[in-house]
């Protein structure tokens, strides 16, 4: 099933071909995704077509605390350089020539920007690629992983901050924020407002758990 051309407009996909994941079909097979086990069940089981077109990957870390699946997000430094200045994210960054591929660029960029090895969490698969509305020829693929044990994060320039959230509180904070470009939707955790791109990536996210019975 393929989503259709509005709906690729809307989420800001890259390429033409929609992997398993989108909300659409979850739906459609009427799939439910309820623990961390359900979702690494889901990705083993599921093809996953991974568009190697994107520029850019990012990490999106999960940890399950005591039956609260949490992921990880940081807050980016405020630099002048980065046209993602003081935002929240994942962690992640564009391609290098050296990177073999698009998983090795998410592996490589979370391990310069917070120390965590990949290499010892379990990589799940990947979400859609969306494109950045901020820098607009970058596309950007998310790849999941699930790690059993909170990994020690060390920053580095890059970023000051960082946060485990709550999956549950973060779909509950859903709302509206006043940014410079105006009103966004976002989510609002821990006086953190996370909106644009990122926000767009735990939309699909939560669109595969959205079965949820």
């Amino acid at each position: 099933m393929e989503v259709n051309e509005s709906e690729k407009r809307c989420y800001g996909y890259c390429s033409q071909e929609v992997t398993l994941l989108s909300f659409l079909e979850m739906c459609h097979y009427g799939e439910v995704v309820t623990t961390l086990t359900d979702l690494i069940q889901y990705f083993r089981e599921k093809p996953r077509i991974v568009d190697s077109t994107a520029g850019a990957a990012v990490a999106m870390l999960l940890k399950d605390d005591d039956g609260d699946l949490q992921v990880l997000l940081v807050k980016r430094a405020t630099r002048l350089t980065d046209p993602w200045s003081g935002n929240m994210a994942f962690p992640g960054g564009r391609r290098s020539k050296k990177d073999a591929d698009l998983r090795e660029t998410a592996m490589r960029e979370t391990l310069e920007e917070t120390s965590i090895d990949l290499n010892e969490c379990q990589f799940l698969g990947t979400l859609n690629s969306l494109n950045s509305n901020v820098v607009q020829e970058m596309c950007v693929l998310p790849f999941v992983f699930s790690c059993d044990k909170t990994p020690k994060i060390t920053l580095n320039e890059e970023l000051c901050a960082y946060y485990w959230m709550s999956l549950d509180e973060l779909r509950k904070s859903k709302g509206w924020s006043l940014m410079d470009r105006g009103e966004v939707p976002s989510y609002l955790v821990e006086g953190e407002v996370i909106w644009g791109l990122t926000y767009r990536m735990l939309e699909q996210f939560f669109s595969l758990i959205s079965c949820i019975s």
